[in-house]
Formats: structure tokens, sequence, C-alpha cells
């Protein structure tokens, strides 16, 4: 699906940014995932297109494998930073990456709901502020600690 190879793109760019700049895992999936919103023109085409196509494999099972497929390839990749994030410290030896995955993979999911029906402001607040702030805060569940790797500081 030519819209998921364009956000991979992004995605790809945010991670190869974040390890340049030596970020932290929290940092660098928080960018990453923040590529799935619909924050402009671009991103609202990208998920008008995944919306209808999953609408569509509701009843195609050809296109059900494909969107299956695509979640889990997502799931697989916050999981791998989880799993990245304990190695480093940033993320508590004992929390299971697959639940964790689903949960942020969740919310991903639906604050792009959201900020899609609401692109301009919540209560005042710029949606592309508030989806940070969703992000972090969602984030700060899961990597609870520092990161060993870089000592927790990034270049600018």
């Amino acid at each position: 699906m030519a819209v998921s190879a364009q956000i991979r793109v992004r995605v790809d760019q945010r991670i190869q940014t974040g390890v340049e700049h030596r970020r932290p895992i929290s940092w660098v999936l928080a960018k990453a995932v923040a590529e799935y919103l619909p924050l402009d023109r671009a991103r609202r085409t990208e998920f008008r297109v995944v919306r209808a196509f999953a609408g569509r494999a509701i009843d195609v099972p050809a296109l059900a494998e494909v969107d299956l497929a695509t979640a889990q390839a997502l799931r697989s990749d916050i999981a791998q930073a989880i799993h990245n994030g304990k190695e480093c410290g940033e993320v508590l030896p004992r929390l299971d990456p697959g639940p964790a995955a689903v949960r942020i993979a969740a919310m991903i999911e639906g604050l792009a709901t959201q900020v899609y029906r609401d692109p301009h402001d919540v209560n005042g607040v710029p949606t592309a502020e508030l989806a940070a702030s969703v992000i972090t805060t969602e984030l700060a569940t899961v990597f609870t600690g520092d990161c060993r790797q870089y000592d927790g500081k990034g270049d600018d």
C-alpha cells in the first residue's frame, strides 16, 4: 500500500534523526508515531485513505489480510522500541512489550481519529500541541527510566 510506504519513509527519517542526535528511544518513538497523525494536508489525505481501506477490509478478506499485516507491523515496531528501551534503561525489565505496544497503537489510532475530526484546536489548545502532549503522557507510562545509552542527553 503506497500510503503505508510513505508513512514508513517518514518514520524511518524520524528514527534516523533521533539516532544522529542521540535522543532517547521514548523521544524517537514519540516523533515516529506522530507521523501517523493527520496534522497537515498530506497526512489528512493519508488518514482518509487508510480509513477507507480499513472500511473496505471489513468485507474483503484479501484487504483484511493487508490491514492486519499493517497493524501487526506497527505493533511490532512499537514493541521493538519498548524492548530496546528495556536494554538502555528507559523501560522497566519486567514490562511486557506486547500489551504495551497494543495500548500505544490503540492510542495513536484513536488520537488520529480525534485529530482528524477536530483539526484546529480543542478547547483553545492547538491540535498539534494537544497530540504531542497525549503521546508524551502515554509513552511516559511505559518509558519510566532514563536512557543509559546517551546518559539521557541528546544533541540539538
